[in-house]
């Protein structure tokens, strides 16, 4: 985990401190809301896979409680590169990491339960139309983009499960639709990431056929935010 924690903070200071490329870095607050699903290396039910219930890292629960993972965050954004005159673009963008925690219940067995911490990094892109100021939120102006975006994200698991800790690291790609909404220093976003991989447990996580227990996710971001523009 130090590691993948240094090389995204190495690209981090790369981005904000180039003229050419870093427009401008975001300081806020982050709402995630992430579904998990899951299968088994024996299942045929196609991509989609059965979702999994969950509730707060520390809750005592046995039913469904969507835990509210609000955090800071901070993350730094290209300017946007448009076509010609129009106002069709595109965008790229790295979150140095991101924390989530969640407990998976009647999970990978009913009446148990795994607690859960993913740990991420993310460079996303997306192709996007511009309502208002090009240049976003910048010399006090606004912007509306509504776009779809694609992610390379790297993910470092850890869960326990039956008094013992396990973890795991996989990277997955995923994408989905955007909004942003830019009026001066403020900002907000609203994006959805569905994963494109289902990632296996250890060996010891099984469901009640035996099978060895696979999840991905999908992921709802919202984001309030200030701005700071660099040029």
């Amino acid at each position: 985990m130090f590691k993948v924690k240094i090389f995204f903070i190495i690209i981090y200071f790369i981005l904000t401190n180039s003229e050419v490329f870093a427009q401008r870095l975001i300081l806020g607050f982050n709402q995630r809301d992430v579904g998990f699903y899951k299968t088994n290396e024996n299942s045929n039910s196609g991509s989609a896979g059965e979702q999994v219930d969950q509730c707060g890292y520390d809750d005592v629960c046995l039913e469904h409680s969507q835990p509210a993972n609000i955090s800071p965050t901070i993350f730094t954004e290209f300017s946007p590169f448009y076509f010609g005159k129009t106002n069709l673009g595109i965008h790229f963008g790295v979150t140095p990491y991101t924390v989530l925690q969640t407990k998976l219940i009647n999970f990978p067995k009913d009446n148990e339960s795994i607690k859960m911490t993913i740990v991420s990094g993310n460079f996303y892109t997306g192709l996007f139309y511009t309502w208002g100021n090009k240049d976003l939120g910048k010399n006090g102006k606004w912007s509306f983009r509504l776009g779809f975006h694609g992610s390379y994200i790297d993910n470092y698991i850890f869960y326990d499960y039956l008094g013992k800790t396990y973890q795991t690291r996989f990277q997955d790609t995923g994408g989905g639709l955007f909004v942003t909404w830019d009026w001066s220093d403020f900002c907000f976003i609203m994006r959805y990431n569905q994963g494109d991989k289902f990632q296996k447990l250890d060996d010891s996580i099984k469901d009640e056929t035996n099978s060895r227990i696979k999840i991905k996710t999908d992921d709802l971001e919202i984001i309030l935010a200030y701005s700071y523009y660099f040029n």
